[in-house]
């Protein structure tokens, strides 16, 4: 449950420095590009929170602009989350860690599983 909270907690902070780029001007499509995709990513997590650990979205901060796509993958969790898995993660994977990717790989097998 903790790696869940800790999991969504690490994606909030990637999509925060996207526009800490220091003295640099910011490419807002790059920026746009790159929270869509931690907001995707964040949907399974959301669901396994409150789903499988049975916790209030609230504790997590649940970000409002996700409920109606947050309602959408609610229908078929397991087939939406194997679609992210197979098309969207591994594009994006080397933005993170390998401990949030190992993390991330580990709570979408919970849903699926």
């Amino acid at each position: 449950m903790t790696a869940v909270k800790e999991t969504i907690s690490d994606l909030k902070s990637q999509k925060k420095k996207c526009f800490l780029v220091g003295n640099q001007k910011i490419d807002f499509n790059v920026v746009q590009k790159t929270c869509r995709e931690i907001d995707i990513l964040l949907l399974p997590l959301y669901y396994a929170w409150e789903h499988v650990y049975n916790q209030n979205l609230s504790d997590v901060d649940f970000e409002k602009h996700l409920k109606k796509p947050y309602v959408i993958f609610s229908v078929r969790p397991k087939t939406t989350t194997l679609k992210i898995l197979l098309l969207l993660f591994p594009g994006i994977s080397q933005n993170f860690s390998q401990t949030t990717r190992k993390e991330l790989i580990s709570i979408y097998e919970l849903i699926i599983n």
